[in-house]
């Protein structure tokens, strides 16, 4: 995890390395290994590293290329970053340095923003031709990497956190009304949308253009492109598992990629050790994993985690904690979550990752795989009223009408099946 953040100003004001270095500064925790900042009159970029992939001073950014011409900011990981560097080194591209960064930013200026449909990974990033005046930025297709920004009609402020803007002298500071409502409806905040009025997150898969004033905003990827992958929906069962197995380690194995302590967040549950299977197959090092217990046994699922980390052979930590534990991070969650968030496993997530850096930079968890599989129960319910197209229009129309009335003295929106 990095942090990223930048500006682009009016022709005629300056990026001052002031504003540049208070706008890092409220990212520290996101990137405590290294800071750099890049200013060029009305552009100016700032970097918060994690180090991850190539150790080495060498790839720390801002970035540059071709005499100074391209500038890069990034956050996130390429997990194809190998394959891509062949291919360029197959165009005759020099590389100084063996990261991830080198190639998107070399990537970018061979490609341009097709590159973006190529790309196998997680990512914020922002590119800067200077020779064009131009600012790119991008986000990943499902938005995993957080990235935000404030334009005003005339100057850009983005970061990796709202909080980075908000050092913006010029942004304004008002709590969206809207916003809240959103969140209290959801218990979070979806994008587009943040907390301040003034700001917005880029919206997954969309890059933004900048240039001279003027602001394009493109959507490159959408999910309808997954409807029916290579006729995967064809397939017969059996093949359709084996082609899932085979794209988890091939997910599991490429997002292994890491010149730092790499581990797993292990719950026992089927997504974690679904996961923690595919890395001890695909490393070959003794692997850590990670879980967290509860002395009420009520809540204690612990036992599970143990079990599968001795079926793998893995060197596991286990932290058994009470309520107390939790409360020193309350304070912390406004700076970590920099949204407003009702997620009651933002607690032991906190605890589970500050107990396990001792050990590893980097771990893999689950999350995701109870939405991606329909896990929920709502999720199957979901799947078994598919049945209901079957039944005649009209008399579902009927039956709605007297479930509407039974039920009216229980719920505040009424029911409605089309």
């Amino acid at each position: 995890m990095c942090g990223i953040s930048g500006l682009y100003l009016k022709h005629g004001e300056s990026a001052e390395r002031s504003m540049l270095e208070a706008m890092a500064g409220t990212m520290e925790w996101r990137g405590p290994d290294a800071a750099g900042f890049h200013s060029d009159n009305h552009l100016g970029l700032a970097h918060r590293r994690l180090k991850v992939i190539d150790l080495s001073d060498d790839a720390n950014q801002p970035m540059h290329a071709e005499a100074g011409r391209y500038s890069i900011v990034f956050n996130g990981e390429i997990y194809n970053y190998r394959e891509l560097r062949a291919e360029l080194e197959a165009k005759a591209c020099k590389f100084k340095t063996n990261s991830d960064t080198e190639v998107l930013l070399k990537a970018y200026i061979e490609w341009g923003e097709k590159i973006l449909t190529r790309l196998n990974g997680i990512f914020a990033f922002a590119v800067y031709d200077k020779r064009e005046q131009c600012l790119f930025i991008a986000r990943d297709r499902f938005g995993i990497k957080p990235l935000f920004y404030s334009f005003d009609g005339t100057r850009l402020a983005f970061a990796s956190t709202v909080s980075a803007i908000l050092t913006v002298p010029w942004v304004k500071k008002e709590i969206s009304s809207e916003t809240i409502f959103t969140f209290l409806k959801f218990s979070h905040i979806p994008s587009p949308a943040s907390i301040i009025d003034a700001i917005k997150q880029v919206k997954p898969a969309h890059y933004i253009k900048i240039r001279h004033g003027s602001f394009i905003e493109t959507e490159y990827w959408n999910t309808t492109e997954l409807s029916n992958p290579e006729g995967i929906l064809d397939l017969h069962e059996s093949a359709f598992i084996e082609q899932l197995e085979c794209s988890l380690m091939k997910s599991v194995k490429a997002q292994s990629v890491s010149d730092v302590p790499l581990g797993c967040f292990l719950s026992g549950g089927i997504d974690s050790s679904l996961i923690s299977y595919y890395l001890a197959r695909s490393s070959d090092k003794p692997v850590k994993s990670f879980s967290i217990g509860y002395k009420e046994q009520e809540f204690d699922e612990s036992d599970y985690a143990r079990k599968v980390a001795n079926r793998l052979g893995f060197q596991h930590f286990e932290y058994i904690v009470s309520p107390e534990d939790f409360f020193e991070f309350i304070p912390d969650i406004p700076r970590y979550f920099d949204q407003p968030l009702a997620d009651p496993t933002m607690l032991p997530s906190l605890l589970l990752a500050k107990n396990s850096r001792s050990e590893v930079t980097v771990a893999l968890s689950g999350d995701g795989g109870d939405e991606l599989f329909f896990g929920y129960e709502y999720q199957q319910a979901l799947y078994r009223m598919e049945y209901i197209k079957y039944i005649p229009h009209s008399l579902r129309v009927s039956v709605c009408k007297l479930l509407q009335v039974i039920l009216h003295p229980f719920v505040t929106n009424q029911l409605k099946i089309q």
